[in-house]
């Protein structure tokens, strides 16, 4: 039997060639076997060595790796300013996204664009289904920007592609994980939309994510599909808030958390560069450790906090190894004393690492 295909935009510089590996790894793991991956790579500073290393992948996955060299495109971009950007920790790759409305191949109907910073934790193949004809983009809403909408969105409110943003009548996505009818982008031509967008509007700060919601959100909210949002839960952001987003309920943002299916590691802290992240740390890694890259990776410095206790600044008597998940006492610097793990939504603590003492379950409730 012939296996359907599902098409994949990713999109980096050199930064990013093993951040996009293990998010394709994740995928390919969480995928309904009667389909196969085709990533179709926008990436810049990719020599052949980084391709070789994506390549790999293809020892142990049905898929296909499509390159496409951004730097022929990049006359395209000379207008933007990335020195405007509010978030600093993105760069010009963030807009490469855009060319999905325009440089893909013909029998290219529908496709994800899933961002590298992220984890596919599930089968992507139902949502991918449910794009039909009829459904330009399928998105999810962004809780934290519509919470802080008047401050954090504030920009847009005043322009007139935001009027059904600023008239409560059509939520503001995040441009992280998305399905597009790249058929009907095409006959849109949404891809020049978005430079009509952008000469009128030069540089917004939240890039290609206003640019998007400006010519898909705002303009043909009748062809927008709101996934549930756990296909975009953000591992950096205090759940047990309250947030306002009028597309989903309190009860539905907590579940999200509890059972994501996209974890979303937004934000200036990333698994494989520190620890500091607040939530799911492990799970980058648990895909991590399924790369073909995994020695390479697990012997990378990971951002621990170390601590000594010395006497007489000479003999360590006590070592404190702490990330964002994870916190061990050693005696003597190698004898474990007492550990605390956080796994998910369960904190375990332990004495000599081996002896349960206490599990506390952080659950949430409306």
């Amino acid at each position: 039997m012939m296996k359907k295909t599902m098409n994949i935009v990713l999109t980096g510089d050199a930064n990013y060639v093993y951040p996009l590996g293990v998010l394709m790894v994740s995928v390919m793991e969480n995928l309904n076997p009667d389909y196969r991956a085709r990533f179709f790579l926008f990436v810049s500073d990719f020599d052949d060595a980084a391709k070789a290393q994506l390549n790999k992948l293809h020892d142990k996955y049905d898929c296909d790796i499509i390159y496409y060299d951004m730097t022929q495109y990049l006359h395209l971009f000379s207008a933007i300013d990335v020195s405007t950007f509010r978030l600093g920790y993105i760069s010009l790759a963030t807009y490469y996204r855009l060319l999905m409305m325009k440089i893909l191949p013909d029998d290219v109907d529908k496709c994800f664009y899933i961002d590298g910073d992220m984890i596919c934790g599930g089968d992507l193949s139902k949502i991918y289904e449910q794009n039909t004809d009829n459904i330009l983009a399928s998105v999810v809403v962004e809780i934290l920007a519509m919470t802080n909408r008047d401050t954090t969105l504030g920009h847009l409110l005043e322009w007139d592609e935001f009027k059904p943003l600023a008239e409560n009548r059509v939520p503001y996505f995040n441009a992280g994980f998305l399905l597009i009818n790249i058929r009907r982008a095409k006959e849109l031509k949404l891809f020049d939309a978005a430079f009509e967008f952008l000469r009128a509007h030069p540089n917004p700060p939240y890039a290609d994510q206003d640019t998007l919601n400006a010519i898909i959100g705002q303009k043909y909210p009748d062809e927008i599909l709101f996934l549930p949002p756990e296909y975009n839960v953000f591992c950096d952001i205090d759940y047990s808030r309250k947030y306002n987003a009028p597309t989903y309920t309190r009860a539905q943002i907590r579940r999200a958390f509890r059972h994501p299916v996209i974890y979303h590691y937004a934000g200036g802290n990333k698994p494989w560069i520190n620890s500091a992240v607040r939530h799911f740390y492990r799970v980058w890694w648990k895909y991590a450790k399924k790369s073909p890259w995994a020695r390479e990776l697990f012997a990378r410095p990971r951002g621990f906090n170390v601590k000594s206790i010395r006497l007489f600044n000479a003999v360590e008597i006590i070592k404190i190894i702490t990330s964002a998940d994870t916190q061990k006492i050693m005696l003597m610097g190698f004898i474990p004393l007492w550990s605390r793990q956080r796994t998910y939504n369960i904190t375990r603590y332990k004495l000599f690492n081996l002896i349960p003492l206490m599990k506390v379950i952080h659950d949430y409730h409306d």
